[in-house]
């Protein structure tokens, strides 16, 4: 699916909901760091934090913003709006934009979509997928294809007497591209022995990417 350009002028007077967007967090071997071309909008939230409309990722090409925004939700994915970005080479970047919908408490639902710059507008390589927010999400860089990272997910799996914020196994998850196509798939998916704690530091893919990536050389 493409998301073609739209005219949102009217969005961008919205006072208080506009938030620049971060740059890649580090220039790393195989990533391009550039000038942010892209701003965050995050939700509305009524007076008691619980998102009522969705967050929104804008981009601008040639000075003109194209719209991508998660599907519906109750309450909208309209909470904690990020992106994360690559670029390796001459190829188009790639936005990772998530947001969270939650009804208050500790818990809540993660969207996460894999965007791509396209002449027409923002092309969508993989279905958007939901987690929990006992979690964390990253750009995986493979060696073999640094110019296609992997998409990799770690989900807690909260096990019976465990604390919510405790030590807990992990669900891993890679989404990875078919070269035929430029698709993004669910490629590798295992539970792992360890358990670690549910912190959304990003140590858990730290630990387990060599693993995550072996896994997925053997397919």
């Amino acid at each position: 699916m493409i998301i073609k350009r739209a005219a949102i002028a009217p969005l961008l007077l919205l006072s208080g909901l506009l938030v620049s967007a971060p740059g890649p967090q580090a220039s790393r071997r195989g990533i391009r760091a550039t000038a942010p071309a892209y701003q965050v909008l995050q939700g509305g939230t009524d007076e008691g934090g619980i998102p009522t409309s969705a967050a929104r990722l804008l981009v601008y090409r040639g000075g003109r913003p194209v719209l991508h925004e998660p599907p519906p939700a109750d309450p909208p994915f309209g909470a904690d709006g990020r992106v994360q970005t690559w670029e390796a080479g001459p190829g188009p970047r790639l936005y990772l934009f998530s947001a969270v919908s939650h009804a208050g408490g500790s818990g809540g639902t993660v969207y996460l979509a894999l965007l791509q710059d396209h002449p027409e507008g923002l092309l969508e390589l993989m279905p958007g997928i939901t987690f929990s927010t006992l979690s964390e999400f990253r750009f995986l860089r493979d060696p073999a294809r640094p110019e296609a990272p992997v998409v990799a997910v770690a989900e807690a799996i909260w096990a019976s007497g465990e604390a919510h914020f405790g030590n807990h196994r992990q669900r891993i998850k890679a989404f990875a591209q078919d070269p035929a196509t430029g698709r993004y798939a669910l490629r590798a998916d295992y539970t792992t022995t360890r358990k670690y704690p549910s912190e959304g530091d990003g140590r858990v893919l730290a630990a387990e990417g060599r693993t995550l990536l072996a896994r997925l050389r053997q397919r």
